[in-house]
């Protein structure tokens, strides 16, 4: 229910890049997520209509980027 209010508020359009998405495609993204604060789950006004792409963007833009060390190319490891 609270989901396809949220669809129908942003007319179908991802509210990141403006795309229309439909069905499955259609990503509902807690603003605040749920496990800061349980009680804005269902809050309409926590809620972002997004596209997977930009779900994917939003959903990992707070969060450390991982650095993998160059295993080719580096010396040698003496023992």
């Amino acid at each position: 229910y609270v989901r396809s209010k949220v669809y129908e508020r942003e007319n179908g359009c991802c509210q990141r890049c403006g795309r229309f998405v439909f069905g499955r495609r259609a990503h509902v993204h807690h603003v605040i997520p749920i496990k800061e604060d349980p009680t804005l789950k269902l809050e309409e006004n926590n809620l972002r209509l997004l596209c997977p792409v930009c779900h994917t963007i939003e959903e990992n833009e707070d969060k450390p980027k991982k650095v993998f060390p160059s295993y080719f190319g580096s010396p040698p490891i003496k023992n």
